[in-house]
């Protein structure tokens, strides 16, 4: 298994639980409904959800938790989530689903401090890198990685850097999933900083759109659409989208603090 993999555990003594190793997204959170189903279709009311090595989650593993508590719910149980990290507990605060979980946190979880803010010259030249990637939902993970790689250059927090990488994965989902109809398509990435801010886009071929009028879902509900832009725009400090004929970019900044 790779850093990038996800591996999902399942034992059934003495409650049933499902192990989490790695990263979750849109590319393999089913993996995740299919578990807590295998576990429901036997009677079962209550589960334990280990989230101890779980590395990062975005929007599509958040709605698949949320479908298991619901459906736990609604037998009368309840998921616990044990051991959950400071990226899960920060999405799961700022989406609004923490109530539907029982939490186990990890004990004596120690906070990472924030380093020190670097004054650059007024005169820093933009530093500037560029991916281009097939249409392939594995990739989700390594454009994240590359783009949190890029941002690391610069003084953000651990925090900053897990709410960039979460922005990026939403956009390159969204990009994926909707502005590359056709298998030869491709999604391309620039990331540039002049040591104050990060800007970050992402280019695709699909249609426009006006992303005021996408909604995010209420809370309780199991479907992740439109939490990709709420996402974008909670964790950035601006998101902007450009429309050409050759397709949609998002550009998502953050800034140094």
């Amino acid at each position: 298994m790779t850093k990038e993999d996800l591996e999902v555990t399942v034992s059934h003594t003495p409650t049933p639980t499902i192990k989490l190793r790695g990263e979750v997204d849109y590319h393999n959170a089913q993996r995740i409904r299919d578990a807590v189903a295998a576990i429901l279709r036997k009677d079962k009311h209550s589960l334990v959800i280990d989230a101890g090595h779980l590395e990062f989650i975005d929007s599509s593993g958040l709605s698949a938790l949320l479908d298991a508590a619901k459906a736990a719910n609604a037998r009368g149980g309840e998921v616990r989530l044990l051991s959950p990290g400071a990226q899960l507990m920060h999405v799961l605060t700022i989406s609004g689903f923490a109530p539907y979980f029982s939490i186990s946190p990890k004990d004596g979880a120690p906070a990472v401090p924030k380093p020190p803010v670097a004054h650059p010259s007024p005169r820093m030249t933009w530093q500037v890198r560029q991916f281009q990637f097939p249409p392939r939902t594995e990739l989700i993970s390594e454009i994240r990685n590359k783009v949190a790689q890029f941002a690391e250059a610069l003084p953000f927090s651990r925090q900053d850097v897990e709410d960039i990488k979460l922005a990026v994965g939403e956009a390159s989902s969204n990009a994926l999933r909707y502005g590359c109809p056709n298998t030869s398509d491709s999604i391309l990435v620039r990331c540039a900083h002049d040591g104050r801010s990060l800007r970050v886009q992402i280019e695709d071929s699909g249609p426009c759109f006006d992303p005021d009028e996408v909604v995010p879902p209420p809370v309780d509900a199991l479907d992740e659409g439109g939490r990709g832009i709420f996402f974008m725009r909670v964790l950035m400090d601006e998101v902007k989208f450009f429309f050409t004929k050759s397709g949609t970019t998002v550009e998502l900044i953050k800034n140094v603090v």
